[in-house]
C-alpha cells in the first residue's frame, strides 16, 4: 500500500480539528508511539500506524486525506489496550495513551483528549508484560566522576520497592547485572566510560534525561519528603548517600512525567550500604550458574532452579534477591537458621503454611495496582481472599519460639477492615471491566439496587411486549432487538413484510429483514437505558470509592506481602531440606571453612539418587589455606571449586547445605573463573 509517510505540523493549515488535535499531542510525545481515543478505538495515524501494524500484526489501512494524501491509520478495539501496549514495549517501544477527557454526550465541538500516561519498559504493569516470579527494575544512575562513584536506584512500580545506594564505578557493571533492569535513566551528557559500558552491557531501554531533571541534592531530598517519602538508616542524615538522593528525585520526576503521579504510591526510600552482604560480582554470578546459565540461552539447570519450590510469587522473587546477596553477619543467618529449624521439626505446622501460602496471590502486586489506580473487581477479591488467610497465620506463628517468627507477625498487621470492606462491597464474581456493571454486590447502595430493577424490569418489558407482537402480528419470528446506533428495534424478515401494522415506523432495511420502531417501544427505551447508564456510572464511582479507601492500607499491605515471601523462602528451605538430607551449617566469624561429605547442589539434582560421589574440603587462616587440586580434563576441578563456593553460599542465606557437616566462616566475596 501506499501511503502518506510525512506527518504534517499541527501548525499547519487546512488540517481538521481532529487531526490538529492529534498532531498536537504526538508533538508533544515524540518518540512514544501515540494511541489516540476515538469512541471505542484506539487509532494510530502516519508512522505510529505503520509501526503498530507491523508489530501486532493488524491490517494497515487509510483515513480519508489530509492536504490531498491519504492518511495511514491502522486501529485496535479498547478492549485490547493491555495486549496492544504489551506487544508495543515487548519490542522496545514507549506508548502515550491519549483518552478522551470529557463525555463525547457533552462535548461542544470535538471532544477534549490529553495524554493520561506514557509506558516505558520500566513502568510497565500489565501482566502480559511481567514475570511474576521476576522483579521488574527501573534504575537511575548520577555518576560523580571525580569521586569515582555513582548513585544508583532502584524502583519496580509494581511493588513499590524503592531502593537507593551509592558505588565505585568499577562495581557498576556487577550491580546492573545482579538487577538486571528494563530501563536504566543517566543524564543527558558525556557519562564516565564505566557507566557507559556498564549500561550498553544490558542492552535495554536508556532514558537520558536533560540535566535540569536531575536537582541538587538538598532540593532533591526535599522533593523525595514531598513525595514517597525517604527514609535514612537509624542516626543518619537524608543526605549521607546524596549521589542516591539525586538519582532517587530524578526517578520520581520521570514517573510523574509519565504518569502524572508524584511516586507517592511508592515506598519511601531506603537506602543499602552494601556493608553487610557477600560480594559476588557478574563473573562469579554467571560461572557459579546461580540465577542463570552459563551461556545466554541455554536451558540447563542453575542454583536458583534447584531451590525454587516457593508458593508465591513474591517468594520467588525474594529468594533471587536472597541468592545474589548473602548475609556478613552471623546472627542474620542464625534468625533465619532457627525458623528454617522450626518448620522442619513441626511438618504440620509446615503443611499448614503451605496450603496457606498455596491460596495467597501475588499481595505485593495487587496492592500497587490498587494504590496506582489500576485494580479491577477479582484484584480486589484476590486481595482479600490472600489477606483474610492472616488472622489464624499470626495465631500459628506466636506459638513459635524463632524470633525472626515475632518479627514477622508486626509486619503481617491487622486487615480486618479492609477485608470487610472488601466483601460487603464487591460481588462474589466480578467481571474484569469496572465500567459495564456487575462488580458491585447487590445491598451494598440502595440507589444502585434501585437502577438495577428499573435497568431488569425495562428488559422484563421488552421480552413481553416481543411475545404481545409476536401474537398481536401473526409474525412468529419477529424479534427485538438492539445496537448502539438505532437503539432498540423490531426485526422482521422480507418474507413477512405485508404483516407488518401500520404504526410500525420504519428505521433501516437489510437485505433479508426490515427494523422497524413504534413510539411505544422509543419511550420505554429512554427509559430502560437512562436507567441502565446511570447504574453503571453510578457503580463506577462506587468502585473507585472503595478502591481509594484500600490505598491508603497499601503501604502495610505491602509490608505484609514481604513478610508472606519470607515465610515462604524459609519454608521452601526447610521443604528442600527434607526432601534432600540436607544438613544446617555453622555459621560464624572464625576463618574456618570445614566441609564433611559435601554435595554440589546442582549436578545432584541431575543425577539419580546416591550417585554423587561426596568429598570433604577443610581451609582456615593458619595451616591450611590453599588447596592446589590438579587432575586430567573432566576430573571434576571446576564442579569441585563451584560445589564449596555454592555451599557458602547456600550458608549464608540461612539455607541448609548438602553436606554431612558443615563450618562455614562468614566469605565477605566470592572470586571465581573456571575453565
Amino acid at each position: 500500500m501506499s501511503v502518506q509517510t510525512r506527518r504534517p505540523s499541527p501548525t499547519e493549515a487546512g488540517l481538521t480539528p481532529l487531526m490538529r488535535q492529534y498532531l498536537s499531542a504526538k508533538a508533544a510525545n515524540e518518540g512514544s508511539v501515540l494511541l489516540f481515543r476515538m469512541g471505542d478505538f484506539w487509532e494510530t495515524f502516519w508512522e505510529d500506524a505503520v509501526l503498530l501494524a507491523k508489530v501486532t500484526g493488524i491490517t494497515l489501512t487509510t483515513r480519508g486525506s489530509e492536504k490531498g494524501e491519504p492518511v495511514p491509520l491502522a486501529g485496535v478495539p479498547l478492549s485490547s489496550l493491555e495486549r496492544t501496549v504489551s506487544k508495543l514495549v515487548a519490542a522496545g517501544h514507549r506508548v502515550a495513551i491519549c483518552d478522551q477527557v470529557e463525555d463525547p454526550k457533552q462535548a461542544k465541538g470535538i471532544v477534549k483528549r490529553e495524554v493520561v500516561e506514557v509506558i516505558s519498559a520500566g513502568t510497565a504493569t500489565f501482566p502480559g508484560l511481567l514475570d511474576e516470579r521476576a522483579d521488574r527494575y527501573l534504575v537511575s544512575l548520577w555518576p560523580d566522576a571525580e569521586a569515582g562513584r555513582v548513585g544508583i536506584v532502584r524502583c519496580d512500580v509494581t511493588t513499590g520497592e524503592f531502593v537507593g545506594g551509592e558505588l565505585m564505578l568499577d562495581a557498576l557493571a556487577d550491580e546492573l547485572q545482579r538487577l538486571r533492569p528494563a530501563e536504566v535513566l543517566v543524564p543527558a551528557r558525556k557519562l564516565p566510560a564505566a557507566v557507559e559500558r556498564a549500561v550498553a552491557a544490558l542492552e535495554v531501554a536508556v532514558e537520558k534525561r536533560p540535566a535540569d531533571r536531575w536537582a541538587p541534592a538538598e532540593d532533591a531530598e526535599r522533593r523525595l519528603r514531598e513525595g514517597p517519602g525517604i527514609a535514612p538508616p537509624a542516626g543518619e542524615s537524608p543526605l549521607f548517600l546524596p549521589l542516591a538522593v539525586v538519582a532517587a528525585s530524578a526517578l520520581v520526576d520521570y514517573l510523574a512525567d509519565l504518569s502524572k503521579a508524584e511516586g507517592r504510591e511508592l515506598d519511601p526510600l531506603t537506602f543499602e550500604a552494601g556493608e553487610g552482604t557477600l560480594i559476588l560480582d557478574d563473573i562469579s554470578l554467571r560461572n557459579l550458574e546461580i540465577l542463570r546459565p552459563l551461556r545466554e540461552g541455554a536451558t540447563g539447570s542453575t542454583l536458583l532452579s534447584v531451590m525454587d519450590r516457593t508458593r508465591t510469587p513474591m517468594g520467588a522473587r525474594l529468594l533471587k534477591r536472597w541468592l545474589a546477596r548473602p548475609l556478613l553477619a552471623p546472627e542474620r543467618v542464625a534468625a533465619r537458621q532457627d525458623a528454617v529449624a522450626d518448620l522442619i521439626a513441626d511438618r504440620d505446622f509446615a503443611g499448614r503454611l503451605a496450603e496457606r501460602l498455596d491460596r495467597m496471590g501475588d499481595v505485593a502486586r495487587l496492592a500497587m495496582r490498587v494504590a496506582a489506580g489500576r485494580a479491577h473487581g477479582r484484584d480486589l477479591v484476590g486481595l482479600a481472599e490472600s489477606l483474610a488467610d492472616l488472622p489464624e497465620l499470626k495465631t500459628e506463628l506466636r506459638a513459635r519460639k524463632p524470633a525472626l517468627f515475632s518479627r514477622l507477625i508486626e509486619d503481617l498487621g491487622d486487615f480486618t477492615a479492609e477485608v470487610d470492606t472488601i466483601r460487603e462491597a464487591i460481588a462474589e464474581e466480578p467481571p474484569v471491566s469496572i465500567k459495564d456493571g456487575g462488580v458491585m454486590r447487590a445491598g451494598y447502595s440502595e440507589e444502585l439496587d434501585h437502577l438495577r430493577a428499573l435497568t431488569k424490569s425495562g428488559k422484563n418489558w421488552i421480552a413481553e411486549l416481543q411475545a404481545a407482537e409476536r401474537e398481536r402480528t401473526g409474525i412468529s419470528n419477529l424479534k427485538i432487538g438492539y445496537n448502539r446506533v438505532f437503539g432498540y428495534y423490531l426485526e422482521v424478515t422480507k418474507g413477512n413484510k405485508a404483516l407488518v401494522p401500520a404504526d410500525y415506523e420504519r428505521r433501516q432495511t437489510l437485505v433479508n429483514a426490515e427494523r422497524y420502531v413504534t413510539p411505544q417501544l422509543k419511550e420505554r427505551e429512554s427509559e430502560i437505558l437512562g436507567a441502565e447508564e446511570k447504574a453503571k456510572n453510578l457503580e463506577y464511582d462506587l468502585f473507585v470509592e472503595v478502591r481509594e479507601r484500600l490505598a491508603i492500607s497499601c503501604a502495610r499491605i505491602r509490608r505484609a506481602a514481604g513478610a508472606i515471601a519470607t515465610l515462604d523462602v524459609l519454608a521452601d528451605f526447610a521443604d528442600l531440606a527434607v526432601r534432600e538430607a540436607w544438613v544446617r551449617p555453622t555459621v560464624n566469624d572464625t576463618d574456618r571453612l570445614r566441609i564433611r561429605g559435601g554435595r554440589h547442589p546442582v549436578v545432584e539434582a541431575g543425577l539419580p539418587a546416591h550417585e554423587f560421589v561426596p568429598n570433604d574440603v577443610h581451609l582456615d587462616g593458619a595451616g591450611r589455606q590453599i588447596l592446589l587440586i590438579t587432575g586430567p580434563n573432566m576430573a571434576g576441578k571446576s564442579t569441585y571449586l563451584r560445589q564449596v563456593a555454592l555451599l557458602v553460599l547456600l550458608a549464608q542465606i540461612g539455607s541448609w547445605v548438602p553436606a554431612e557437616e558443615a563450618e562455614i566462616g562468614v566469605v565477605d566475596r566470592v572470586f571465581t573463573r573456571v575453565g
